[in-house]
């Protein structure tokens, strides 16, 4: 995916750098001299360059799937306590994914990777968090709206209500997340990545392991993997 992207974008990549290089690098060749203006001209077409490249569709993917790899890793260690774990599942009727759905004596939780640059600002009473320019319900919109999917469908398969709890589990390379604080926007529990497993483990006990093989059962039949559709 992210090599499609990357290949999509190649030629307004390098259109954007040549065009500034060239502009630079004329300017600074009439206004000083032409072995500044070459070096200009480089130097800028290569900035510009980085500056896309970090801006494009293709490095923001790259950063997503870092994150959700990494959840996954995570997320694999429950398997020794009993948890039925999915990783990249598909929603019937559309593009979007589920990045990781855990099952177990607790219940069934849905956990949602972000990879978010940015500086963690929070506070007030009811828990507000901001990464970077994004709010918690800008966070956590996607989230939302997957748990209520897998709710209908496990819901459907099972024959009766099935409550899908929502987790955010966010990574933060350039700030700290403040774990000793609680956040949730729209429903949605947002955390550092480090602390789901943790957190999971300390739910009570909803299920019994019949109720776990047979959701579990629901998921491989009706939510298959991203990667075959």
């Amino acid at each position: 995916m992210s090599h499609t992207l990357a290949r999509a974008e190649l030629p307004a990549l390098i259109a954007l750098s040549l065009v500034f290089g060239l502009v630079g690098g004329i300017l600074a060749g009439v206004l000083i001299s032409p072995a500044v203006g070459a070096v200009v001209g480089v130097v800028l077409a290569l900035l510009v360059s980085i500056v896309v490249r970090r801006r494009a569709a293709s490095y923001r993917w790259r950063l997503g799937a870092r994150g959700e790899r990494r959840t996954a890793w995570r997320l694999n260690r429950l398997r020794r306590d009993g948890w039925v774990v999915f990783h990249d599942l598909s929603l019937p009727g559309s593009s979007a994914n589920v990045d990781h759905l855990v099952i177990g004596e607790p219940g069934i939780f849905l956990v949602d990777s972000k990879y978010r640059r940015g500086a963690v600002r929070f506070g007030g009473r009811d828990g507000w968090i901001r990464i970077g320019k994004a709010g918690g319900p800008l966070l956590v919109r996607s989230t939302q709206w997957e748990s209520k999917e897998v709710s209908r469908v496990l819901s459907h398969g099972l024959g009766h209500r099935v409550n899908v709890t929502a987790l955010l589990a966010v990574h933060v390379p350039n700030s700290r997340f403040p774990s000793w604080r609680k956040f949730s926007a729209s429903g949605v529990r947002i955390m550092s990545a480090k602390a789901v497993v943790p957190w999971l483990r300390e739910r009570p006990r909803m299920f019994s392991t019949d109720d776990v093989a047979a959701a579990a059962a629901v998921v491989r039949e009706r939510l298959p993997a991203y990667r075959q559709r």
